[in-house]
């Protein structure tokens, strides 16, 4: 395997869509970003990168090919430690995604130039002291540190988000039966995603699975999730973004995040003091889903499901429009759903405004007619939703939990949720159709 974290990199990384080499992402020493279509793809829609950014002959500058590449990269504390390891600036984009930008979210990969997607790709043996070595430890729910072993730069992953996450490829893709993993190596697509229970919020293995489970059982799709087969402390979603081909390989669909879709970098993923708003990510569907009044309502239905889950921390970035095998884009399954009112040292408020406020307390029965003109519904449509969201999450609620209980042996942690939704989802209807 050649290695691709030393001299070889510089600010110039070839951008691949899947299997194409669609561009060029360069950044001068000031770290200002201008990516440029190969000619190649001039006459290629298909091989867009973004929807902000459609194919053309002239470069698009920093202002416009920043947030699609930026938020490719982690967040937080987790992309400063990746940076040192690299001895990388946080805010080289170029730069660290020509060390860990091998495996992103969605289609898109970044290679130094001469170099490109693995063919054929490459897998190493994962069992479960791997993934302990790899999380940084037998504890699994320890940090990651620069001195420490890093999972994104060993298989160049790159997974937007402030967690630490691991991409494994899981054989078969559904059941437990004989279930086998492998650790994708220099970029090779997976097809799930592992993230650890964590020592300063404990039970996120059982909170995540039940939350899921219950935006579900609202009606919203979501990504499949279970325990990791070979650690208890493991998190695991399939990826929405990953196709399994007949000839074993793995395509990569492209998708975006809210940020992505809007315009903004990840620090903005909050509305406030300025970012993406419910507005706005119902404008872009408007204009960029294949349909856009179901996805619309599907939106709308997520934020709600999120207010009684008791997730205070469902931002732009959790809300993707993902490309289907026809490349037609639809709002993706939702992810990354946790009730974070469980850890109550966390914020409570919205972190995108709802209903003209980010203050749940602050709802009423005119909150309907706000939020009806933040999505493009009609007000009656609102107030159907959310008592069908009410309705269906305050009646699984006892099977779901008795279920994950069962599955995780965290009885604690779904005691905690049960307590917390059911308030959440009696206090919404409360405020907003009594």
């Amino acid at each position: 395997m050649t290695d691709l974290t030393g001299s070889a990199l510089d600010h110039r990384l070839t951008v691949w869509r899947d299997l194409t080499e669609v561009g060029i992402l360069e950044s001068d020493a000031s770290g200002r970003l201008r990516f440029t279509y190969h000619e190649a793809v001039w006459d290629r829609p298909e091989c867009a990168v973004s929807v902000r950014l459609p194919v053309r002959r002239a470069p698009y500058g920093d202002r416009d090919a920043l947030p699609c590449f930026e938020n490719l990269l982690p967040e937080s504390d987790l992309r400063t430690v990746l940076a040192q390891s690299a001895h990388r600036s946080p805010n080289d984009v170029v730069g660290l995604l020509g060390v860990i930008g091998g495996e992103c979210a969605g289609a898109l990969t970044l290679w130094p130039e001469g170099f490109g997607p693995p063919d054929p790709p490459a897998y190493a043996p994962c069992t479960r002291a791997t993934l302990e070595r790899l999380f940084g430890g037998r504890a699994v729910s320890e940090a990651p540190t620069a001195s420490g072993p890093l999972p994104q730069r060993l298989a160049r992953q790159s997974m937007s988000g402030v967690q630490a996450k691991i991409v494994l490829r899981r054989e078969p893709t559904v059941g437990d039966r004989d279930v086998t993993y492998r650790l994708p190596v220099n970029g090779a697509p997976g097809n799930v995603i592992c993230k650890r229970d964590r020592l300063h919020y404990p039970g996120l293995v059982a909170n995540e699975i039940a939350s899921m489970s219950l935006m579900e059982r609202a009606g919203v799709p979501t990504a499949p999730r279970t325990v990791n087969a070979l650690h208890e402390a493991v998190y695991e979603t399939a990826r929405f973004d990953r196709l399994s081909q007949p000839d074993g390989r793995i395509r990569r669909l492209h998708a975006e995040d809210g940020c992505q879709l809007t315009g903004f970098v990840s620090i903005n993923k909050y509305a406030d003091p300025s970012g993406p708003t419910f507005q706005m990510l119902s404008a872009a569907l408007n204009r960029y889903s294949g349909d856009a009044a179901t996805d619309r309502e599907r939106l709308l239905r997520w934020a709600l499901a999120n207010i009684v889950i008791g997730n205070r921390d469902a931002h732009a970035k959790n809300v993707s429009l993902l490309y289907d095998a026809q490349d037609t884009r639809r709002l993706a399954p939702a992810y990354d759903v946790v009730c974070t009112l469980a850890y109550p040292e966390l914020d409570r408020t919205l972190p995108l405004a709802l209903g003209g406020t980010r203050q749940v307390d602050a709802f009423n029965a005119h909150t309907p007619v706000v939020i009806a003109r933040e999505f493009g519904l009609t007000a009656g449509l609102v107030r159907e939703v959310l008592d069908d969201v009410v309705a269906c999450m305050a009646g699984a609620l006892d099977d779901v939990l008795q279920a994950v209980a069962t599955q995780t042996g965290d009885q604690v942690t779904c005691d905690t949720l049960h307590r917390i939704v059911a308030v959440e989802a009696e206090a919404l209807r409360t405020r907003c159709l009594d």
